[in-house]
Parts: structure tokens; sequence; C-alpha cells
């Protein structure tokens, strides 16, 4: 089976890699992305006490986001919600874009055990070792070493989802909201990372005082619209993440280490997979799959929205640029009304109530309509995906039989092997030869 030959072949490799991008994710990133200077400032002193407005606090906690003082900003944030929780800059960082990156206080001591069992350790040090010694240096090494195995990697992945729904939600709950920021959200949320477009050095964190310098300061306007936007994006994150934390993948780790070069095969890897893991791809009790329901939801009603107000949001049509100055979304938010947008537009609203006659391509290459609900998983998950997945496996030791053929409740027409399995071999060799001889996991690897 093609997709369960994918993940059982890369998907521990991604765990790693994805960790370290997302911390180093944290450092400044060296790719170069053009922006139009709005507001150049010249270098001045940024202070945080409680003597200060919860304007002054919101503006300042702002000034100091960057690589080397963005643990002063969360401080700043937060007292300023002290004095006024309706504060809305504060809240949009505090409450929304800062907190998605609070998840990372101590990670590179908490993910130390995990990473020393994979023979990563002097990556991580190397990476430790590279930081200066500023507060945010504290910030990542401040914690306990309580990652150890996959199933606590899924939970800080949990976590990290749960707060990209939790500003998703603020930025619903403000859709009507307009609010001026000194920097470029859009430019931060790219670049996976708590990152200025200018720097600061930390004078005395005691007293909450740094030195900033704002030669490329530009200030953003979000009004309804943008909010709209910025929203869809991290609804985006939050399906991403749905991958890594809704059924358990405890054993994966052991199948990397065994299997390094991927040779083994889909018959191979599976039964060493359920062996050391009775509970594998089982249901975890922390996932969001049904956030994906009003996520589609949400991005259906802001498409139509998009539609309806084109003449104000994308007025020079989708080829000019900087029609909307000032605004996060400055080129416009340009979407094409026409029978096309249309169709799918009316074609995702119908995967979102249920079922739909569409056509597939087939394992034999046939193109064929077949009734799908391609939501099915979303709308009542499956708690057990072995009940669902390989049943039996042919010579070559690919799937060859399906445990439930609607697979989960998406082929109503139960062919769901029809369309998931790889074509017969037809009596000649396999096409991926399996080299590697794992003692009581290993079938004959070739069929003649």
């Amino acid at each position: 089976m093609k997709t369960l030959e994918i993940a059982t072949k890369a998907l521990f490799k991604i765990f790693f890699p994805t960790l370290l991008i997302l911390t180093i994710g944290c450092k400044p990133n060296e790719t170069v992305i053009e922006k139009t200077i709005e507001k150049p400032v010249d270098e001045k002193i940024v202070k945080v006490d409680e003597t200060m407005t919860d304007a002054e606090l919101a503006d300042s906690g702002e000034q100091l986001l960057t690589f080397t003082t963005f643990p002063l900003a969360e401080k700043a944030f937060q007292m300023a919600l002290n004095k006024n929780p309706e504060n809305l800059k504060a809240q949009f960082y505090s409450e929304g874009f800062l907190k998605v990156y609070t998840v990372y206080k101590g990670i590179l001591t908490r993910i130390k055990p995990f990473v020393r069992k994979q023979g990563k350790l002097k990556e991580l040090e190397n990476l430790i070792n590279g930081i200066p010694n500023v507060p945010a240096r504290k910030y990542f090494l401040d914690g306990a070493e309580d990652i150890k195995t996959v199933s606590d990697m899924q939970n800080f992945f949990f976590e990290h989802q749960q707060n990209w729904n939790g500003f998703r939600k603020w930025l619903i709950k403000n859709y009507d909201k307009t609010l001026t920021l000194n920097l470029d959200p859009l430019f931060l949320l790219v670049n996976l990372g708590i990152e200025g477009k200018y720097a600061c050095e930390m004078i005395d964190e005691g007293t909450g005082r740094a030195i900033c310098n704002y030669n490329n300061v530009f200030q953003k306007k979000l009004g309804p619209a943008d909010l709209m936007g910025l929203r869809q994006m991290v609804g985006g994150m939050v399906l991403y993440f749905s991958f890594f934390t809704s059924y358990n993948l405890e054993g994966f780790d052991k199948l990397a280490t065994l299997d390094p070069d991927g040779k083994l095969s889909v018959k191979q890897s599976y039964q060493y997979l359920v062996d050391v893991n009775s509970n594998i791809f089982t249901l975890r009790q922390k996932n969001l799959l049904r956030e994906t329901i009003s996520i589609g939801s949400d991005f259906s009603e802001s498409a139509k929205y998009a539609i309806k107000y084109q003449k104000e949001l994308c007025p020079k049509g989708s080829q000019a640029t900087r029609q909307r100055a000032g605004f996060l979304f400055h080129d416009g938010i340009c979407v094409a009304s026409d029978s096309e947008t249309d169709r799918s537009l009316k074609m995702l609203e119908q995967v979102l109530s249920g079922p739909v006659k569409t056509a597939l391509v087939n394992r034999q290459g046939q193109r064929v309509e077949t009734n799908v609900d391609f939501l099915s998983w979303f709308r009542n998950p499956t708690v057990d995906l072995k009940t669902i997945g390989p049943a039996e496996f042919d010579s070559c030791g690919r799937v060859s039989k399906l445990g439930d053929k609607t697979f989960g409740g998406i082929f109503k027409d139960k062919n769901a092997e029809d369309f998931m399995l790889e074509p017969v071999a037809g009596g000649v060799y396999c096409s991926q030869p399996m080299g590697l001889v794992v003692p009581g996991y290993n079938s004959n690897p070739t069929a003649q």
C-alpha cells in the first residue's frame, strides 16, 4: 500500500529534523526577504517597568521581539495585560502569536534523552554552543530532560498544535478588529521563528532595559481581511501537526535505527512495528482531528468573503502590487471569481458535509467514478488504524488486502483496495528488491 509504505519508511526521519528546524527557526534566518521600509527610526533605549501604561508596555514588548530579547518581550506583554486585559496588541502577541512559541521554553534540555538515543547528541550540543549568552539561551535551556520517547515527542508537538489552534481561535474571536503593529507578523510566521528586522542588545535584564536599532522597522496594519488571511495560514499549521499528534507512533524510532536505509518491505516494517508496540496506530486521546471540519468551513467562508469584496481587497487585479499599502497583505487579497472557483467552493462544501461522487485513478490506471467521504476520519476518527489497514501481503511484501474495504469510511462503495493498493506483480521480479534480512521478519524478498 503506497500510503503505508511512505509512512513506514519515512515518518520517523521527519521527527528530529522537524524539531531541529523549528528550534533553529528561532535563530535569525539567513534567507533574505525584501520588504519596503515604512518607518525608519533611530536607535533608542527600550525599557519595561511597572510605571508604564499598558499601551507603552505593549509597544515595548513588540520592540523587544528579537532572538536575543524575546523573553523580556513576553514579560512586557503580560505586564500590559495585567494592567489592561483588553489591550489588543498585547493579546495578539501574548495570547496569540508569541504563545505559539512558548512551547520551546527549555526545549534544548528537554529533548536531550530522545536525541541521545538517536545518536544525535553532538549535533544538539553544537547547536547549543552556537547560541550567544543572551536571555534566549537561558530560555531554551531552562527545562528538565523529560522528552525520552516518541510519545513524549508527540505530546510536545500536540502542545505546539494546541497553541496554533488557540491563536486561530483568537483571530476568529477578533475577526472585526483593526490593529497596527510595528512588525510584520507574516514575516515572522513564514520564517517559523521570533525574529525582528532590527537588533537589540540587553543592557540590564533585571531592570528590563535594552538598546535597539530600528533602521528596518516598518508598520503593518491588520484589518478584518488581513486577520482572515492570517487565520487561514494558522489553520494550515494546525492541520500540519495533526499528522504527528493523532495516532500512537511509538516504535518508529526503533524502526529507524533498525532500517536506516529503508530496505525492509512494507510487510517487514509493519510487522516489526506491531511486534514492538501492540498499541501502535491507535487513536491518541490528545488529538485535534475534529478541528479539521471547522478549519475547512472557515476557509470556505473566508473565500466567499474575499470574492464578495474583491473591489476593495484587490482593486487593481491579481497582477498588481502594493495596492493595499500599509496593510499586512499589501499586494492585495485576490481571488478569481469565475466558474472554476465557484466549482471548487461547491466541491469543498460538499466534502465538508459528507460523501461526494468523484473520479479517481484505480490500481489499473483507469479513471473511474466512486463515492468518497474525504473527511470521514476527521468526523469519526478510527480508533485503531490496524483494523482497517493491511490484512494480507503478497510475495513481494506489499499489501494485498485491507482489513476494511471502506478504509475507515472513506470509500463508501467498499472499493478502497482498487484505489490504494499497488498493481499485482505479474509473476516477475518485485519492483523493489528487499536486501535486508531481519530474523523473524524476513520473507522471500522476490517473486519469480
